[in-house]
């Protein structure tokens, strides 16, 4: 839709202004996606890792949500 593309657009030009690699773009966190879809970061986390409990058409926006902002999982957040 055109309220993802926009957010799209928000996302990709996000800068860290953390101190860490100046300029760098930040990536794109389940709690973003999860403010997109407006669910929580939890079932952002059940649909994008197959698991149950996410309805059929939330867990087809999650995923196509996660897709248009080419969401990377963060390993090291798995630990």
């Amino acid at each position: 839709t055109e309220a993802v593309r926009l957010i799209v657009l928000t996302l990709s030009s996000r800068r860290r202004t953390d101190g860490q690699k100046d300029g760098a773009v930040m990536r794109v966190t389940i709690k973003d996606i999860a403010r997109i879809a407006g669910v929580s970061h939890p079932t952002v986390s059940r649909a994008l890792n197959g698991e149950e409990g996410v309805g059929e058409e939330t867990r087809a926006r999650i995923l196509e949500i996660a897709r248009q902002l080419d969401y990377v999982p963060n390993l090291a957040a798995k630990r």
